[in-house]
């Protein structure tokens, strides 16, 4: 999935709203949903702070050690 997909459904899965979390992140109400609208590949630093807002950790794992709960973002499906 792409970035933007990634940052939905962890805002889904953490049941807050995107403006909580963006009032949460010290930004405009309407930051993360103009992201999200936006698709695109979001900076890392601005993912990391989103995950967090959603209870998640970014991380990079091996591959093979990805689970079928992990939200993935495939760089390969991402607009350079």
């Amino acid at each position: 999935m792409i970035a933007a997909d990634a940052v939905r459904e962890a805002v889904r899965n953490s049941g807050r709203s995107m403006i909580s979390i963006s009032v949460s992140m010290g930004v405009n109400a309407n930051y993360v949903a103009k992201l999200v609208a936006r698709g695109g590949s979001p900076k890392v630093d601005t993912i990391a702070s989103i995950a967090e807002e959603c209870g998640y950790r970014l991380a990079m794992v091996p591959e093979a050690e990805v689970s079928e709960s992990d939200i993935v973002i495939d760089g390969r499906k991402s607009k350079i």
